[in-house]
């Protein structure tokens, strides 16, 4: 969205040449376009994952956006798999 942004920008700047009406307006979407990028950008959020594996394949088991909170559980069944043998 936001190199679609750029490229509406660039044709702005090409359309001051001609009027500089159409110009301002082709300016304004661009700025929109672009700041709707951003905010989309943002909004997003990295998800991690706790994976488990075992002969039957691999699963997700837990997914969050707090990363202590993965890193948490993660040294927890670590330490009880240790524990365990």
């Amino acid at each position: 969205m936001i190199v679609f942004g750029a490229i509406v920008l660039f044709m702005a700047l090409l359309s001051f040449l001609n009027s500089a009406a159409a110009g301002l307006t082709t300016l304004v979407i661009a700025a929109a376009i672009i700041g709707l990028g951003v905010l989309w950008l943002r909004s997003l959020k990295t998800f991690f994952h706790v994976a488990i594996a075992s002969s039957s394949g691999e699963a997700n088991a837990l997914s969050s956006i707090d990363r202590s909170y993965i890193d948490a559980v993660v040294q927890s069944i670590n330490k009880a798999i240790v524990q365990y043998r």
